[in-house]
């Protein structure tokens, strides 16, 4: 949406306009706070979200099977909303299906992995599926199901092709399910034949009890090619299956070690060897090469095993699962006599998988056996990032300059685990926005805060100064990270290091990383996310809090409000500020009727509404001077304004309604000389240390009507008294107020008015907002734009000359 000029709209002369503050236009589109892409769905069924915070984004929905829906539509998203635009029509995409303006990897999947969404049984196993380099040599299954079975026969095996392949969480037939949950079917559809087309196989982990048959033909009539189902007897077997699948493979011939070699050389960067081959980063200056690996995790609690799923689908590494008893499963056993591997990799600490289990692993594969845990979930999944994505500190806060972590919730075991499936969906998304795989990078956005003295859009590198996108667990809805989470992010987003935000944007300051949330605020609280956001910005204070918006005293007037008041656009109309009528917005959104499109969208961060007023003066740093944007309507159609933050957050909704039947204006501009009263300091002082000056001026018949709707007036008499109080520094504005009586040919009104002046070259210009507040002649109540020239004549008050006007808008 272009934001070149205001509304382009033809005008009718002498419309008026009704302003209300917080008047619906329409129903959910126009809600306060985080705004989702508009053409997302949003029904009782299917209702995914997103959420931005100036660091960080949030994919969720209101249950399990709509975050995972939320995470699939990011996997395809590759625009800037809401970061580095407040458009969230992606452009006026006619549908879903032509929209993909959110950010996000900008990927589409050749296949998708279906999970029951009941327990985490079968999910611990399937992240290591997809494939996120497009180098994997693909698993290799037995078709089930198929939508031409004489060219692709059921009961034939294929490798699969799961470039990019998100897992997807359904409904589970020990729940009753006959079919895919709603949102899942909507994901699914969506990857195959919506904004994506090439998703052509379907993989289901799991079996009959866990994912119901009638998904596969679910499948086929959503135009899936072919599917694939593996399963074993329970989750061990499962999890085996997979695994023998995947299979392993040696460290490539020619290959001495790691691509890179070190993560304290001011970049780490990951890299794709073959199946099961993995960097191992014991500290920050070494790497080297696990060939043949295989993970084992508990498969009771799961957390590690999910928390695992960004390097496992990166490395393509299977995993296998214990019960947490001191003998290792038969199917596990039978896999690792299978697999023929060098390395076990061992997540988690001797409670769940014991000593005497890593002996017996030793014993069964002659493999090398080590251990990565921490003192909990939490801890474990930190030590992943350090260990498989190099996520160890260093020397300069640049080697973590605009990288992304991702974070989830993750609580409980069996049926009582929380937040395991959010978990599951980061997994492979997370694995393809290594900085080695899909590479989003960070989104180009607006840095905080938005009254800061330098508005800072970061220089995004092509590529992160790490690869890895580890997810580091939470804890499920607490109102604080865990302390080992805080010191992990102190650690890599070291606030002694100078850290770019629009409180300072010099010359080497470092970009922000950036998070993704997966799960909704009852999983990962909106204190959290801000404290993930802060933190990964340096903790610069009041930095990386989720915006709040805000308009307030809106007023629409045909006064024109310079020079006191700075203008944007063209047009008879202003709609217009008083000083902080708009607060921790970046752009102002204006819009027709009961259409969310946005008709002009105008960046006041950019313009530096919040650092000088319409004089190029700093009188109020930090708090948005006194503006309006000019246009011109059509009689009867509403007008919509609101404020959107950094983060793509909005504020309530402001109204302007044309309405010719009730208004009031003055046709001439009033005339008085000299003042009859004067008082306080000589006009022609404009010393900032305060003081005021008053006058009092009175006007016989002007030539002038006062318009009461459609009726003109003669106005007969007209006393008015002005009072300026100057600012007592010179950061603080002159401030005015005047109160006015008129007798009319019928009745009389009264008014009043405030506002901001300015001295210049002889003349207070006072400008601001006006209101009808008594009189006999009009029952209309009206508020509107004042408009005053003040013009010093001599070295005294008393032959001061005063010209003024206003009008208004009915509020009923």
């Amino acid at each position: 949406m272009s934001s070149s000029g205001l509304i382009r709209l033809a005008c009718a002369s002498l419309a008026l306009l009704l302003v209300t503050i917080g008047a619906p236009v329409t129903a959910s589109a126009f809600e306060p706070g985080p705004v989702s892409p508009f053409q997302w769905p949003n029904g009782k069924f299917v209702s995914p979200a997103l959420e931005g915070f100036p660091n960080a984004i949030r994919f969720y929905g209101p249950n399990r099977y709509q975050t995972s829906l939320a995470a699939s539509l990011a996997v395809r998203g590759d625009g800037d909303f809401p970061f580095g635009t407040a458009d969230p029509t992606s452009n006026d995409a006619g549908d879903l299906s032509q929209a993909s303006g959110w950010w996000g990897l900008g990927r589409c999947p050749r296949s998708v992995i279906i999970v029951a969404g009941d327990i985490p049984a079968d999910a611990l196993a399937a992240t290591a599926l997809s494939d996120p380099t497009g180098y994997s040599r693909e698993p290799y299954f037995r078709r089930t199901a198929s939508a031409d079975p004489l060219f692709d026969p059921v009961g034939a095996y294929k490798r699969v092709d799961t470039d990019f392949a998100p897992v997807i969480v359904t409904a589970s037939t020990r729940r009753g399910a006959r079919g895919l949950d709603p949102a899942s079917h909507f994901a699914i559809q969506d990857l195959r034949s919506g904004g994506c087309i090439t998703a052509r196989e379907a993989i289901i982990v799991g079996g009959y009890s866990a994912v119901p048959i009638e998904v596969e033909e679910e499948l086929l009539l959503i135009g899936f090619d072919s599917i694939y189902r593996v399963a074993g007897n329970n989750r061990f077997g499962t999890a085996a299956a997979v695994a023998l699948a995947l299979g392993t493979a040696p460290i490539p011939s020619g290959v001495g070690g790691c691509t890179d070699g070190s993560a304290a050389d001011g970049s780490t960067r990951m890299h794709f060897y073959a199946n099961s081959v993995v960097e191992l980063r014991t500290d920050a200056t070494q790497c080297r090469l696990l060939g043949r690996t295989a993970v084992l995790a508990d498969g009771l609690i799961g957390a590690d095993a999910l928390a695992a799923g960004w390097w496992t689908s990166f490395w393509q590494v299977p995993v296998l699962l214990h019960d947490a008893s001191n003998t290792l499963r038969a199917d596990t056993y039978s896999a690792l006599e299978r697999l023929n591997v060098s390395n076990v990799i061992v997540l988690g600490g001797t409670a769940r998988i014991s000593e005497e289990i890593v002996d017996e692993v030793r014993l069964i594969t002659g493999a090398n056996v080590m251990r990565v845990a921490g003192r909990d979930r939490h801890e474990t999944s930190i030590k992943m990032a350090e260990y498989f994505g190099g996520w160890w500190k260093t020397n300069t806060g640049a080697d973590s300059a605009s990288s992304l972590l991702c974070f989830a919730a993750s609580s409980g075991a069996g049926s009582m685990s929380r937040g395991w499936a959010d978990a599951l969906a980061a997994g492979a998304w997370c694995g393809a926005a290594s900085g080695a795989a899909a590479n989003p990078s960070a989104p180009n956005r607006r840095l905080g805060p938005t009254a800061g003295p330098t508005p800072f859009d970061p220089v995004v590198p092509q590529r992160p100064g790490r690869d890895a996108a580890p997810l580091i667990l939470l804890k499920v809805g607490a109102e604080t990270m865990p302390s080992s989470v805080s010191d992990f992010l102190g650690r890599v987003f070291d606030p002694r290091y100078y850290w770019c935000s629009s409180k300072a944007a010099t010359e080497g300051c470092t970009v922000p990383g950036f998070a993704v949330v997966f799960g909704g605020p009852q999983m990962v609280t909106e204190s959290v996310v801000n404290l993930i956001s802060t933190a990964l910005g340096g903790q610069i204070p009041g930095v990386g809090n989720a915006s709040n918006p805000s308009i307030t005293g809106l007023y629409a007037t045909q006064t024109n409000q310079e020079p006191v008041a700075r203008v944007k656009g063209s047009g008879y109309t202003h709609l217009c500020f008083l000083r902080a009528g708009y607060r921790d917005a970046r752009w102002l959104l204006v819009g027709i009727d009961a259409d969310p499109n946005p008709v002009t969208v105008f960046d006041v961060m950019s313009a530096g509404w919040y650092l000088n007023d319409a004089d190029s003066t700093a009188r109020s740093p930090s708090v948005g001077a006194p503006g309006c944007l000019r246009a011109s309507f059509l009689g009867g159609s509403r007008i919509w304004m609101r404020a959107i933050g950094i983060d793509g957050r909005a504020s309530e909704l402001a109204t302007v309604t044309s309405n010719s039947e009730r208004w009031v204006t003055l046709t001439e501009t009033i005339e008085a000389i000299p003042a009859y009263q004067t008082s306080g300091y000589a006009s022609d002082s404009d010393d900032p240390t305060g003081g005021s000056t008053g006058w009092s001026f009175r006007s016989y018949a002007p030539p002038a009507l006062v318009y009461l709707g459609a009726e003109g007036v003669q106005v007969n008499d007209v006393l008015i008294t002005l009072t300026l109080n100057r600012g007592k520094t010179l950061a603080a504005p002159h401030t005015f107020s005047a109160q006015w009586d008129m007798e009319l040919s019928e009745g009389t009104l009264s008014g009043e008015a405030t506002g901001e002046a300015i001295l210049d070259d002889g003349t207070w210009f006072m400008r601001g907002l006006s209101t009808l507040v008594g009189g006999t002649a009009t029952d209309l109540r009206v508020s509107g734009g004042f408009w005053g020239d003040i013009k010093i004549n001599g070295s005294g008050n008393d032959d001061d000359s005063l010209k003024w006007r206003f009008d208004g808008y009915d509020s009923q």
